[in-house]
């Protein structure tokens, strides 16, 4: 075995099937060992059967040289009897690793989900195409065994990040922040290891945002209502978008880029948020340092005001054309406007005044697009589609067309 491979086993507890799988992960890339499910005989005394799912899983761990395991949290409350008996099972599955010596993460399932489907709220067929997607040698993987698989990939995923963030830590403060700090993921979550759990060590931010990754590019697998999967390299990446964002996506099949903002949320994990441009994530970032304004209002932001349009609506201290956003009321649109005044946004910044009051710049000039948009406005579409049909015309027609063409090729957009 390569030095920087180390196996790592997956383990779905249940007192009637338990799933196991282990991956080797070498490096960036990670390879499926095996994977299979443990079933005790129903019919035996219950003690028999943990004894059961004790020897069969350290066998498992001797068999495969893992080093590392890792275990599905379990969270049931309807029935009492069930869940002490399940956590009986969760218990024996966990002692036979530590037995063998081996270091035992748990994860929850919202946490494995966001980390192998991105996802938090995922079904099983979502979580076993990924496993295949990820481990295209495993061939056909049972549900069981596929969580189990899951579970290994998040383990073998996260761990990468915590060995960063303990280099991060002994190394020079001043290094981190300077040579190093462009190369400096942010770290894993906090996870449980032997009992202890704390909040994730922290590492230096880039350009002052806490990121995991920050750009995307590969093939446009599938486009949701509000998100998109890109396939990059073989590994599908689930990227949360505005509606405008979505409508100027190109085809699925073609090779597509987004601009990522991350975010790290202790029950849901890790999110990320996609943007054509570097300075719709930058409005977008801006945007979420105001209080009372999350992921979702920002992006509801964003599709009916573009950052060149948000710049001129601030300067105009237009809270209407704010309050226009879905789920944004006035009081949240004076914020924002007010808010917004001083930062840069896109196409148009505020700076200061001599006097401590701040100077608004001369708001830019109409675009076609939002002449356009207002056009289709007037005539009772909704904003989201007026902007999706318009951007639409635009890439169709070139940025050159004139208004009337854009308008006409916006409306046979809107009648398709």
């Amino acid at each position: 075995m390569a030095n920087d491979s180390i196996r790592i086993l997956g383990l779905d507890p249940g007192l009637r099937r338990t799933g196991w799988g282990v991956v080797a992960a070498e490096g960036a890339r990670l390879r499926w060992v095996a994977h299979g499910v443990v079933t005790p005989p129903e019919a035996a005394p219950f003690a028999e059967r943990l004894v059961h799912l004790l020897d069969h899983v350290g066998a498992i761990c001797a068999e495969h040289g893992c080093e590392e395991a890792a275990v599905e949290e379990v969270f049931v409350n309807v029935n009492p009897a069930s869940t002490l008996k399940l956590g009986h099972a969760r218990a024996a599955v966990m002692l036979a690793p530590a037995k063998a010596g081996l270091t035992v993460a748990e994860y929850s399932p919202n946490l494995i989900k966001k980390a192998v489907v991105g996802a938090g709220h995922a079904d099983k067929s979502q979580i076993a195409f990924m496993v295949k997607r990820l481990l295209p040698t495993a061939g056909d993987v049972k549900a069981d065994a596929a969580d189990a698989l899951a579970v290994a990939i998040t383990h073998a995923q996260l761990r990468k990040h915590r060995i960063l963030a303990r280099i991060a830590g002994e190394a020079d403060r001043e290094a981190v922040d300077g040579a190093n700090r462009s190369t400096m993921p942010e770290v894993a979550p906090s996870v449980t290891t032997q009992g202890r759990r704390g909040p994730p060590p922290r590492t230096a931010s880039l350009h002052g945002e806490d990121r995991v990754i920050g750009r995307l590019r590969g093939v446009l697998a599938e486009v949701g209502e509000a998100d998109c999967l890109i396939d990059c390299g073989g590994v599908g990446y689930v990227a949360s978008c505005g509606a405008r964002t979505l409508g100027r996506l190109p085809a699925p099949g073609d090779e597509a880029t987004l601009h990522i903002h991350s975010q790290w949320s202790e029950d849901a994990g890790p999110r990320l948020y996609g943007f054509l441009t570097r300075d719709e994530r930058r409005a977008f970032t801006t945007l979420l340092a105001i209080q009372g304004v999350g992921p979702k209002a920002a992006l509801a932001v964003l599709d009916v005001l573009p950052p060149g349009e948000l710049a001129g609506a601030v300067a105009r201290e237009d809270k209407a054309a704010v309050a226009r956003a879905n789920g944004v009321g006035p009081k949240l649109a004076l914020r924002i406007v007010t808010e917004l005044k001083g930062k840069p946004l896109g196409e148009a910044t505020f700076a200061p005044s001599a006097s401590g009051v701040h100077a608004e710049a001369a708001p830019p000039p109409p675009s076609i697009t939002g002449e356009a948009v207002s056009a289709l406005l007037s005539l009772g579409v909704v904003e989201v589609n007026a902007r999706r049909a318009v951007d639409q015309a635009l890439i169709r027609l070139g940025e050159d067309a004139d208004l009337s063409a854009v308008i006409r090729a916006a409306l046979q957009e809107l009648g398709r």
